[in-house]
Parts: C-alpha cells; structure tokens; sequence
C-alpha cells in the first residue's frame, strides 16, 4: 500500500456532502422526535446519552486525533501499519475494560430507564471498532463518508417509520440511533485488509504512544465535560423538561457546527503531514487563508439561525418548546466561538504539537463552566446552562490564543469583524420579513432564502471591493 494523498478540494467535497446530510437529516427528524417523545423523553434520552458519552470517551482517549496526526506523518506503508497496531491495541484495551465498567454501572447504580441505559451500550461498543481515525490519516475521506451516507439515510428512514406513539417511540429511537452508529462503525472494518500489513504489537512499541495519547485524552475529556456537562448537571438540578428544551436548543446549534468540523476534519491531517515535511511557512498561510472561509462559513450560519429561530422552534418542535427559542439566541454566539475555537486547534495547536495549552485551556474552561452551572442552573435553569457554556467557551478561546507564533491575530481578528458585520446585516433582514409575513411556514423559508442570498451577495460585494474573490476561487482549488 502506498501512502497516495487526495486533493484538499475532493475531500471537502465528500466531507461537505456528508456534513450538509447530517445538517438536513435533522430537520427531518426533528419535528417527528419532538412531537413522538416530547421534552421529558427527550431528555432521558438526553441524559442517557450524556452519560454513555463519558465511558466511550475513555474508551477512545485521545486516539482519533492522535492516531490521525500519526498516521499522516507516518513516511511508508510498514511504517502506517506499525503504527495502526500498535495504536489500536490501546484502543482495544481501554474499549473492552469501559464496556464492562458500564454494564456494571447499570447494574448497580441504574434504578430507572434501565432498558434505555442497556441500550445506549451500543455507542461504547462501537468505540471498539472505530477506525475512521486511520482512515482520514490517510486522507481517504471516501470511504468514510459514502458509507456513512448510506447509514444515515438507512437511520433516518427507520425513525420516520418507526418512531410513533404507543410503540415505546424512545426505546426504537434510541436503538435506531445507538445500532445505526455501531453498524457504521463496523461497516468499514473490511476495508483494513488491503491497507495494512500485519504487526503483532510489542510493549516497547505500544509504550511510546501511550503518553501522547494521554497527552490528547486530556483536552478531550475536558471537551466532552465541557460539552455535556451541563445536560447531566440539568437533568440531576431541574426537570427531564427543562433537559428537553436545552438538548433540542443545543442540538440546532451543534447541527451547523458539522459543517465547520468536516473543514476541519479534512484540513487536519494535511497540515500535520505539512509541518513533519519542515514546510511550516507554508501550513501558515494555507491555515490563515483557510480560516477566513471558515468564519464566513461560521457567521452565516450563527447569524442565520438566529434570524429564523421563533419560526424554526414553531414548525419544526411544535407547541409546548416556545422556550427553546431564548436559549437558542443565547447559544448563537456559541456557533461562532466554537468555530473559531474548533479551527484554531484542529489547525495549528494539535498540528503544531502545543497539545499542553489544547489541554489547558479546555480544563480550564471546564471548570468555569462546572462553576457557574451550580448557580446559574439553580436560578435559571436551562436558561443559566446556556449562559454558563458561553461565557467558559470565550475562556478557551482566550487561552487557546496565547500561542500564536506566525498568526496574525490582529488580521484574523479583522475577518471576524468584518464577516459578523455582514452576518448582522442578514440578521436585520430576516427579523425584518418575520414582521411583515403572517403566515410562518412562509415567513422561515422567505427569511432563510433572502437572508442567505442577502449574506452572499454583500460578501460577493466586499470581496470584489477588497479584491478578496480570485485568492478563495484559487484556495478551494487546491
């Protein structure tokens, strides 16, 4: 096996594909989960989820980032292969003692929603066989992202079908959701054989990765607290209702957040092979002109669904989730930070090898945000989570930022103002034709038409002006 590098342009193809099928399978599945479950099922699953969540991300340390920057910079097949065994026999361990570590928090400590917890197992199980890490190593985006399609169309056909009223609609969803993961994750085991050749793990090899990958545990662990912490301090301080509200206000956030991370998912192991062949000057300024189409990216989809989140939560969440809209206009900004934050790491902190201040600052925010959950969620509930979130999401990016030799932060600054600029002109727009058209399936898809075309063209307007248009044609092209 070769080690043959895809184009940047047709992995962000099958990236982008998959990503805009997850952004609108969602909108499918939306209005039928809300309106079959309601919010207090939905935040068992919710809070199910959250805590299956914590044993998968032990499952997998720091595997995915690291087993992909290593695999990128590994120079020859014997030398990818070596590396993937001996990487996979710590992921394998850790799957194996998490699982029965679960099962047996279930049995001793689980005294309701039971069968939902049992189910859920299927996400740590899949963690198991996950090896998409070795597969975006390599920059065969491909392969992941055809059989992923094919999964998630097969998922979001089941829960149209299968998720009613009366037939227990939070048992079928979470199988379908837990099963569909599992059975993607395995789909693309027998690909491995022609890719790699056999090498039985020696413990003077494993040894050498384990510290690095502890070193990449670290931040993602803090993630995933920072991440969903505040559902599981919502579900055990409020009402499985105010969870409801969150996880969906929470979830239309995340949804366009996917866009962002396939950007970030395809550029990652380009730039770490960049940097380990001494070309850093170059990784520099692909990252910098990289970043101003992520943010335009980002800004249009915080300020848009901004613009749109009364219609949105009325036509697609239905009667009784009216609260999930002043959540939503709290978490917006948290759209963009997360970008900039999610770009900044995946490009130049884990690349560059400053996994330290990655694991700093995210710990740190973690524990702002642990912080202010107690008071907040107490006073405010689900209303008070989303504020503490994006005040300890500006945290990490502050601290993120404290590296940043060869960045220009004034300028990446500037593209920030400038875009959100135009992102709040879209905004206006929008708020501006929900008041002139009664009728709110109308008004949702005019404000999404007209705001997104508003965005586009001014965007076309200042790049013509700043003569901006033919260097993004010729990054794309790349």
């Amino acid at each position: 096996m070769e080690k043959a590098k895809a184009s940047v342009a047709k992995n962000a193809v099958y990236q982008t594909i998959y990503n805009v099928l997850a952004t609108i399978t969602p909108l499918i599945t939306t209005p039928i989960i809300s309106r079959e479950l309601g919010p207090e099922k939905l935040g068992v699953f919710s809070y199910t989820l959250t805590v299956s969540n914590y044993f998968t991300i032990f499952a997998m340390l720091g595997v995915v980032n690291y087993g992909t920057r290593s695999i990128a910079e590994a120079t020859d097949s014997s030398e990818v292969s070596k590396r993937f065994w001996c990487i996979y026999a710590i992921q394998g361990f850790m799957s194996v003692v998490c699982i029965a570590l679960y099962l047996l928090y279930v049995m001793l400590f689980v005294p309701a929603n039971t069968i939902i917890f049992v189910v859920q197992t299927f996400w740590i199980l899949s963690a198991l066989f996950d090896v998409n890490w070795f597969f975006f190593g390599l920059e065969e985006f491909k392969i992941t992202v055809t059989r992923n399609i094919i999964i998630k169309f097969l998922t979001v056909i089941s829960i149209v079908l299968f998720v009613r009223k009366g037939h227990n609609p939070l048992l079928v969803y979470t199988l379908i959701m837990a099963g569909g993961n599992f059975i993607s994750v395995i789909s693309i085991l027998p690909l491995l054989k022609s890719r790699l050749i056999w090498y039985k793990p020696e413990w003077s090899d494993i040894k050498k990765h384990i510290k690095p990958i502890f070193v990449l545990f670290i931040p993602l662990l803090s993630g995933v607290l920072f991440g969903s912490m505040d559902k599981l301090m919502l579900g055990s301080m409020s009402e499985y209702e105010q969870l409801g509200y969150y996880y969906n206000a929470d979830r239309i956030i995340n949804i366009p957040l996917t866009v962002i991370s396939g950007v970030s998912t395809v550029l990652f192991p380009r730039i770490s092979a960049m940097i380990s062949q001494d070309k850093r000057e170059e990784s520099l300024v692909f990252i910098s002109r990289s970043y101003d189409i992520v943010i335009w990216m980002a800004v249009l989809l915080s300020f848009g669904i901004a613009g749109c989140a009364k219609e949105f939560v009325s036509v697609f969440f239905g009667s009784g989730y009216e609260k999930c809209v002043p959540i939503i206009y709290i978490m917006t900004p948290l759209l963009l930070i997360n970008a900039v934050c999610m770009f900044y790491r995946m490009q130049y902190l884990v690349p560059f090898h400053h996994d330290k201040l990655y694991a700093w600052a995210l710990f740190i925010g973690t524990v702002v945000n642990l912080s202010l959950n107690f008071p907040l969620i107490f006073a405010y509930k689900a209303l008070g989570a989303a504020v503490a979130t994006l005040v300890a999401q500006i945290v990490v990016m502050i601290i993120q930022f404290k590296r940043h030799e060869g960045v220009d932060i004034r300028h990446w600054l500037f593209i920030l103002v400038k875009y959100v600029i135009l992102g709040f002109c879209m905004f206006i727009v929008m708020r501006w034709l929900s008041k002139i058209i009664d009728n709110t399936m109308s008004a949702l898809m005019i404000e999404v038409l007209v705001g997104g075309l508003s965005y586009f063209l001014l965007s076309l307007l200042y790049w013509k002006i700043a003569g901006g248009l033919n260097d993004k044609i010729s990054l794309i092209r790349k």
